[in-house]
């Protein structure tokens, strides 16, 4: 390095010895990711992208248990993880870390460090394979508090809760850095992050067939949800309803329709959604059962003013609902929109449980939710002239799956591509090797 031009290649404790130089270490483990997995449930493939950015007079040391490539030139230093470094031996991706059962005593530590009057910027993401596009995308950050553990028990080995704005996940090294990595740290969630993150959560409850994901607190799941609902209302993006509680989450959406002036304008209001969910059903792709169920409420709720909202009836003469009898048809198709984003008839049981004025775990019978839907869906059906909505609903339970399947992307239950997808795809388990660019860090740190 001193001579401004060399290069490394080690495996194990390298330690790089700098002069007068700035450098960036820049690591994916593992680069093809791991299949991670809590308790018996899969929860996608996954790899940590760690980037280390070092700037000083007197040198850096930095010591990695990954196989790394350095390259040294007068300009600076640059060193990368090699592509395909796992650890254990068999076919990538086909490497499953349980972290309930995983023993944090075996195997390396993976560490980084700095020495001497040295600036050091950290950035750190998690990145997930997504169904849609093949290619890893950031879900969550290191949080500045770097292999931090803040007010979470020893006995946590992956946990989801939601403080102060930001959707907080505490777990094990392994979770991130794969097998061997010891103790624990803070990743966070924030505004910028808070889609990908909602898109995470819906492949996850997809996987397990929409059973309870035991590893997200109770209030952390109705914050999301909350914030999904009244992000549709409003038609805003995720990041603009961070709230600092869950329950500040849950009481922004309650108090939207309670503080609504008057009947008129709770009509208006419901009607808004309908021509939200029409115009673009895609909006609720990623919605939870809960999100749903809470929309479904508000659509079937009714008051003298709803008849005269136009948005809740066609007026296109070209549409075949505008020669049909049956009360507020748009409104009946922007309930039937909510439904043919249903995976299994086991998340359409889910929503049923649901249709509630408030998102909380405290659950309807399926049958009672479903009686209020349908009255409402045969409100003003006329023999074979009508719209026959409470017919096409029970016609979408029995073609749905009973089952979802696994890692193949969310897509609408009344296309074709849903009745081909595989009951698990094949690509779930395959590694991906594509590049993703580091997303910068919440404050510089000088160690």
């Amino acid at each position: 390095p001193f001579q401004g031009k060399a290069s490394i290649k080690a495996s194990g404790h390298a330690e790089l010895m700098l002069a007068q130089a700035k450098g960036t270490i820049d690591c994916y483990e593992p680069p093809g990711g791991y299949m991670m997995a809590f308790a018996g449930v899969n929860l996608g493939m996954l790899r940590s992208h760690t980037l280390l950015s070092v700037g000083g007079s007197l040198g850096a040391s930095v010591a990695i248990e990954l196989n790394l490539q350095a390259e040294f030139t007068g300009r600076g230093a640059k060193a990368k993880g090699i592509p395909g470094s796992s650890r254990e031996a068999g076919v990538p991706g086909q490497q499953v870390v349980d972290m309930a059962e995983h023993d944090p005593d075996q195997g390396t530590e993976l560490k980084a460090f700095a020495g001497g009057e040295l600036g050091v910027t950290v950035a750190g993401q998690v990145e997930w394979k997504s169904p849609e596009t093949d290619k890893f995308a950031p879900f969550a950050k290191i949080a500045p508090a770097l292999m931090g553990q803040v007010g979470v028990g020893a006995e946590s080995t992956f946990k989801i809760n939601y403080a102060a704005g930001k959707f907080r996940i505490v777990a094990k090294a392994g979770f991130c850095f794969g097998i061997g990595a010891k103790g624990k740290l803070t990743l966070e969630v924030d505004a910028d992050l808070i889609w990908e993150f909602a898109q995470w959560v819906a492949y996850q409850l997809k996987n397990i067939n929409y059973e309870r994901l035991e590893f997200i607190d109770e209030e952390a799941f109705e914050a999301l949800s909350n914030i999904l609902v009244i992000a549709l209302q409003n038609g805003r993006e995720l990041k603009d309803y961070i709230y600092d509680t869950a329950q500040q989450a849950q009481d922004a959406l309650v108090d939207f329709w309670d503080g609504l002036r008057d009947e008129m304008a709770a009509a208006e209001a419901r009607s808004i959604l309908v021509e939200r969910i029409n115009t673009n059903p895609d909006v609720l792709r990623y919605i939870t059962p809960d999100a749903k169920g809470a929309l479904l409420y508000r659509l079937i709720q009714v008051n003298a003013f709803d008849a005269l909202e136009p948005e809740n009836r066609t007026w296109n003469w070209e549409d075949i609902n505008f020669w049909r009898f049956g009360f507020m048809t748009e409104r009946k198709r922007a309930i039937i929109n909510i439904f043919a984003w249903a995976q299994s008839q086991a998340e359409y049981r889910n929503i049923m449980q649901r249709i509630k004025p408030k998102i909380s775990n405290d659950n309807i019978p399926v049958d009672e939710g479903e009686a209020a839907l349908l009255e409402f869906l045969g409100r003003g059906e006329k023999s074979w002239l009508s719209s026959d909505y409470p017919g096409n609903l029970q016609r979408f339970y029995q073609q749905l799956k009973p089952t979802a399947s696994k890692g193949t992307p969310i897509v609408r239950n009344d296309m074709a591509d849903y009745l081909t997808q595989y009951d698990v795809e094949p690509k779930f388990h395959r590694a991906c090797f594509n590049y993703t660019e580091c997303l910068p860090p919440p404050h510089k740190e000088n160690v």
